[in-house]
């Protein structure tokens, strides 16, 4: 929006300012080479980056965030192609899907307590070479979305919090690698689907508490 900035030092993008962002990077991009930018930091203030903002930021390797962000728009960081680590930090409580839609080179990315419900984190054309291996779930989270962490072929274990209550239909579809998951007694409904196609997933013990499986 209007009360946000976007300044470039060196090989660097500082937002800075209050409030939201535009959608998309058309309000500052004319000063920018997006080849030559290498670090986006996000300064304290912001609340809300718009949907798309730094597509096709090839070259980034890394992103600072502020804890005054609330909220991510779809596909933020969509064909960011060499970050490979991204934290999305405490106090944000929305995220549009496919914030990594095409983050070819991602390898860790961790979602805040904060976050009530995880969205899907790529779009099906989206997938094939994520080397996505590990999903870190903070305590807080509740739910894990529809198609949250569809075909993400490189996660081999992740720890559910027990705060998560609900999984998505179709949630871990396609995780072929997924071999470790212990599913926590919070667990109340799992929607259909949520485990198709994990082919190295041995046996699950369900949920004492679940009272839906889809």
């Amino acid at each position: 929006g209007k009360n946000v900035n976007a300044s470039i030092n060196g090989d660097t993008v500082i937002i800075t300012g209050t409030g939201e962002t535009y959608d998309e990077s058309w309000w500052f991009d004319d000063n920018v080479n997006q080849n030559n930018i290498k670090h986006i930091t996000v300064e304290d203030g912001v609340t809300s980056l718009g949907s798309s903002i730094f597509y096709g930021f090839s070259q980034v390797k890394d992103v600072k965030l502020p804890t005054s962000l609330k909220s991510i728009g779809y596909g933020a960081f969509e064909k960011c192609d060499s970050l490979k680590e991204l934290t999305i930090p405490e106090g944000v409580t929305n995220i549009g899907n496919g914030i990594i839609n095409s983050c070819t080179s991602i390898k860790k990315i961790s979602l805040p307590s904060t976050l009530n419900t995880i969205p899907r984190l790529i779009d099906m054309e989206s997938t094939g070479d994520m080397q996505l291996d590990e999903i870190v779930l903070n305590d807080g989270i509740k739910k894990l979305g529809n198609y949250a962490f569809w075909n993400f072929r490189n996660l081999k274990n992740i720890i559910i919090p027990e705060s998560v209550t609900n999984i998505g239909e179709s949630a871990f579809h396609g995780c072929t690698a997924l071999s470790n998951l212990t599913l926590p007694d919070s667990i109340t409904e799992i929607a259909g689907e949520a485990f198709s196609n994990c082919v190295s997933l041995g046996k699950v013990t369900l949920p004492k508490n679940l009272t839906l499986l889809g």
